[in-house]
Order: structure tokens, then sequence, then C-alpha cells
């Protein structure tokens, strides 16, 4: 009984050493508003706010030392310390900095995976984000935020409430955000 106990403790620590072990694929989290820097960069510098996952604290400097060593990226801050793992970081972009540049800073710093809009992309297949694609998605995202902000207000409204109920306007609201948050959902796919 002993030699079994001891024969399962050594295999727990082998086991759970070589899990330890294993890499962790880096992924870029970035905000709903992503999209914005592509629009609205014609002119003026932006900044993307991001967060990133899957760095110990020297690749994470490593990474943010990549990003300020980049002509047209004026500045990047990164958090010291995490939240659950994932550290929070801002970059400064100087105007007219295209997709690609940026997919290419991201890719030799070490990013596989680009999380953006609940999707995951890996960072070879992750497409260009075009001025028409851009405003695709945040007519996309501004008519689900609109149709939320409308049951919002119906809820919070007791007269508007009790119509909306009589009239079965919440199982059409309903439908309507479904059929939005789908449409988002596959033109996204569309673009990987």
């Amino acid at each position: 009984m002993n030699k079994l106990c001891l024969l399962f403790c050594a295999l727990f620590f082998i086991l759970n050493n070589a899990i330890s072990q294993q890499n962790v694929a880096v992924t870029l989290i970035l905000p709903q508003n992503y999209f914005d820097y592509f629009i609205n960069s014609q002119n003026t510098g932006s900044v993307i706010n991001y967060k990133i996952s899957g760095l110990d604290n020297t690749q994470k400097d490593l990474f943010n030392q990549n990003l300020k060593s980049v002509a047209g990226f004026e500045n990047s801050v990164i958090s010291e310390s995490t939240k659950n793992g994932i550290y929070s970081g801002k970059i400064t972009l100087s105007a007219n900095k295209n997709f690609n540049e940026i997919k290419t800073v991201f890719q030799q710093a070490g990013i596989s995976y680009v999380m953006f809009e609940e999707e995951v992309f890996t960072i070879e297949k992750w497409s260009s984000f075009s001025q028409d694609n851009c405003k695709k998605l945040k007519q996309l995202n501004e008519n689900i935020n609109n149709l939320k902000a409308k049951r919002d207000w119906v809820l919070n409204n007791p007269s508007e409430k009790v119509k909306a109920e009589q009239n079965g306007w919440f199982e059409q609201s309903n439908i309507m955000l479904i059929n939005a948050e789908n449409t988002k959902k596959e033109f996204l796919k569309s673009i990987k």
C-alpha cells in the first residue's frame, strides 16, 4: 500500500511538472472599439488599449520593448502586474499605421492568437480590417447596442413595460437581438 501511494505521488509530481512546463500561447485581447482605429486614423494618431495573456514577466518586457522599437509606434505601456495572468497595455500609434504593419509587429512580438469581438483568430489567418469591414462591424455593433438600449429603456419604464408584455414586444425584441448577434458572428467568421 505504501509503495502504491509512493508511486502515485511520484507519478503526480512528474505529470504536474510536465504540464507546468508547457508553453502557453500568447493571446492579444483587443477591445470592441479596436476597429475605430482603422476608421479614424486617417489624419491623427490613435491609442489602442489591449490585454495580453500567456506571457511571463520577461516575455512581457520583451514584447513591450519590441513594440517601442517599431517606427510609427510612438509609445507602448504595459502593466507591471497581472489580473488572472492577463496584463493590460496601451499603444500610441502615429497616423496612417496600416493593418499589415500592426499585424507584423504583433507576429514578431510572439503573438499566436488575437481575440477580438469574442472571436479568436490565429495571427496568421487574421484578415485585414479594411475600411469597409470596419464600418460594417461598427454598424452591426451599433444595431446590437441600440436593441439592448431600447430593451433596457422599456424594462425601466413601467407603463412601456406593461404595453410591451401585452403585445409580445419582448419576444420580438429577443428575436431581433439574436438575429443581429448571429449576423455579426457570421460576418466575423467571413473575414477570418
